[in-house]
């Protein structure tokens, strides 16, 4: 499609980075491309800062993704930043920014710290992109670390939506 050769082809501004989903897959598998890099078919392009893993790595999506997205083996033909996303229930710590060229980007609202040092560390740890750093511990101390930065992670978001953070999915999902 035209779209999808002019999302590979463009380069996002400076100020962010290009995020691919691999396409279809809950849980996501997410990662980022470097500059004048295009991957492969079956990749869902989103630009963005570090809301980007926030987003797709939080339970919020999670759940929303598997409860609404239609059935289909591609992201494509379920959403796309410029159009389902405006239809998402943002807690108000994310932004859909529209630049008047290129794509629309996934990107924190003013004043969101500890979430930004929160979508470092989920790039870190747990988007292998083959540069990686050798890790220090187990193979349990680092899942351990994965889990309490999720945990941190839904509990800023789930308390932004007034989510009580024990909430079921089907609590979120009509939350949502």
């Amino acid at each position: 499609r035209p779209s999808d050769l002019e999302a590979a082809w463009t380069i996002p501004p400076s100020d962010v980075q290009r995020w691919v989903i691999e396409d279809g897959r809950v849980p996501v598998q997410l990662g980022q491309l470097q500059p004048r890099e295009v991957p492969a078919q079956r990749l869902f392009f989103i630009d963005g800062d570090e809301a980007v893993p926030c987003f797709v790595f939080s339970r919020l999506f999670g759940v929303w993704a598997k409860s609404l997205l239609p059935a289909s083996t591609s992201w494509a033909s379920r959403f796309q930043v410029s159009r389902t996303f405006d239809a998402f229930p943002f807690p108000l710590c994310f932004r859909i920014a529209r630049p008047p060229e290129g794509q629309p980007q996934l990107r924190f609202a003013k004043g969101t710290r500890r979430l930004e040092e929160l979508g470092h560390r989920l790039r870190y740890e747990l988007m292998d992109d083959g540069r990686r750093r050798a890790s220090r511990g187990t193979e349990d101390e680092r899942l351990g670390q994965q889990i309490e930065l999720i945990e941190e992670l839904d509990g800023i978001l789930l308390r932004e939506m007034k989510i009580p953070l024990h909430a079921n999915d089907l609590e979120i999902l009509e939350a949502l």
